[in-house]
């Protein structure tokens, strides 16, 4: 019943907001939306590169989630930012758009990209609600965008013109689904790699930050055990005491606790709980210095989040613990032999069913082979 509604409705959107007759129009000025976290704003760099490269004297701009302007700052293929300030609009149980501050938030939003006069607006997230379809459908149609293009996900694209249909979460990768809107809007969908921009100052930074704190010579992982919401991503505490006790002691593995600032007082208190502490990077770095962090790290340990997709981007091994129903979907975009994901077998099963034995066996391979066996390689060509 709720099904049949949903789609009468969504018809009822696609009739008033999403026909279009004829071709579209010569893409001057475009709009490209990842209003979404970190791992979602990496996984649609592929695709805003390719919309570069098929228009290559247009004017882009990218509107994003506040948090994550440090991923775009600096990047060639974008010509200016606009910050949408989730965490305001969302305050107070999901009201905070209704008070003074969300309501001015909102307008100077609008008015930033009214004056764009977008060509195309293209959406580079799944919707998987209709309150979502409706949404995406009244932004676009406010921003004055004359063609809309994005990913119709399980037909909640309807105010698109152009709709690339998908099903959340399926088995094609999230990168592939964002090309495959490029490619329905004539442009070439040749994949690439992700993009995170690292600056001299980002590199500094991070070398100040190991200076400080890391000890030379040994293996050294960055850690990510927090999930924003204790969702089917979510690997238990526990599970993580006993990986970071077994690399430490038959490794010698030094250990760089990775969050946001809510992160910092919990990994100061987990960390305390260790003979030898991690070191505590949460809440300390900035997006980009936690890229360049990562990159000069051994091995990334975490769970299925934005800092696994920055360590792909950077090209560091990755050695994760996957829920059962995104284990194809969201897998790192890199060289397969740079990761091992792990995830249960049984459908709908959590990440929390993996046993903390399984990361361990994980990890040791990858920081045999690509830094044990580098490092003796390296050696010899250097005799």
């Amino acid at each position: 019943m709720l099904r049949t509604l949903e789609n009468a409705l969504l018809a009822l959107l696609r009739r008033l907001l999403g026909r279009w007759k004829g071709p579209p129009p010569p893409f001057r000025r475009i709009l490209a939306v990842v209003v979404a976290g970190i791992g979602d704003c990496l996984l649609a760099t592929p695709a805003i590169r390719a919309l570069r490269h098929a228009n290559p004297e247009a004017r882009i701009v990218v509107l994003v989630n506040r948090r994550v302007v440090d991923l775009f700052s600096g990047w060639p293929a974008v010509d200016a930012i606009v910050p949408l300030d989730i965490d305001l609009l969302l305050y107070d149980n999901r009201w905070g758009w209704c008070r003074p501050a969300g309501l001015r938030h909102l307008w100077q939003t609008w008015r930033a990209l009214r004056r764009e006069r977008f060509d195309l607006a293209v959406n580079f997230m799944h919707i998987t609600s209709l309150r979502g379809a409706v949404l995406m459908g009244l932004l676009l149609k406010a921003v004055g965008a004359t063609y809309r293009a994005g990913r119709d996900t399980d037909g909640r694209g309807a105010a698109f013109h152009c709709r690339v249909p998908e099903h959340w979460p399926g088995r094609r990768h999230c990168v592939v689904k964002n090309l495959a809107v490029i490619e329905a809007l004539g442009g070439d969908a040749d994949p690439g790699p992700l993009s995170v921009p690292i600056s001299e100052e980002d590199q500094r930074a991070a070398e100040d930050f190991l200076a400080k704190h890391a000890t030379l010579g040994r293996p050294l992982i960055v850690l990510h055990p927090w999930v924003s919401m204790p969702t089917d991503r979510h690997w238990p505490l526990e599970a993580w005491t006993t990986v970071v006790k077994a690399l430490a002691a038959e490794v010698g593995a030094q250990f760089i606790v990775l969050g946001g600032p809510a992160d910092r007082q919990p990994s100061i208190q987990w960390a305390r709980s260790f003979k030898e502490p991690p070191i505590v990077a949460a809440g300390h770095l900035s997006l980009s210095h936690t890229a360049a962090l990562i990159e000069k790290c051994d091995l990334f340990l975490g769970v299925l989040s934005g800092p696994l997709h920055m360590a792909a981007a950077v090209g560091t091994p990755i050695a994760a613990c996957y829920p059962n129903v995104l284990a194809e979907a969201y897998v790192p975009y890199t060289d397969p032999a740079r990761y091992r994901i792990l995830a249960p077998t049984t459908a709908g099963a959590p990440a929390a069913d993996i046993p903390p034995e399984a990361l361990i066996g994980a990890a040791k391979v990858l920081l045999y082979h690509w830094v044990v066996q580098e490092r003796s390689l390296l050696e010899r060509l250097l005799r």
